[in-house]
C-alpha cells in the first residue's frame, strides 16, 4: 500500500510539471509578444522624432535668424561650437523659436551648429 501511494504521488507530480510547463510556455509566449510591441513602439517613435542638423553659422553678437525645415517648432535645439574665438570664450542665448526658424544670438565670430528635433 505504501508502494501504490508514493507511486500516486509521483504521478500526480508528473501531471503538476506538465502543466507547470504549460503555463511557463504561455508565459514565455505572452513575454515575446509583449516584447515585439514594445520594440514596434519604439520604431515608432524614433520615426517620430524629426531632426535636423543645420549648417555651420558664424555670430554676429546680434539676434540670428537659422532656418530649419521641421515645419514645427523644435521642441529641442542644440547648439554646438565649432570654434571659439581665442578672447574670451563664447556665450550662446536662445530666442523665441518658430516653425521656421531658431532664434540665437552668439557670440561675434564664434562658429556653431545647430541639432533641431
Amino acid at each position: 500500500m505504501d508502494t501504490e501511494y508514493f507511486e500516486g504521488q509521483q504521478n500526480i507530480s508528473k501531471g503538476n510539471r506538465r502543466g507547470d510547463d504549460k503555463l511557463l510556455v504561455e508565459v514565455l509566449n505572452e513575454s515575446a509578444t509583449a516584447a515585439a510591441a514594445v520594440e514596434a513602439d519604439v520604431a515608432a517613435l524614433q520615426l517620430a522624432v524629426e531632426k535636423e542638423v543645420l549648417a555651420e553659422e558664424v555670430g554676429t553678437g546680434a539676434p540670428q535668424n537659422v532656418a530649419h525645415s521641421l515645419g514645427k517648432v523644435p521642441t529641442g535645439v542644440l547648439v554646438s561650437f565649432t570654434d571659439v574665438p581665442a578672447a574670451g570664450g563664447a556665450v550662446i542665448t536662445e530666442g523665441v523659436h518658430t516653425d521656421a526658424e531658431v532664434v540665437l544670438t552668439v557670440t561675434a565670430l564664434a562658429k556653431f551648429k545647430v541639432l533641431v528635433f
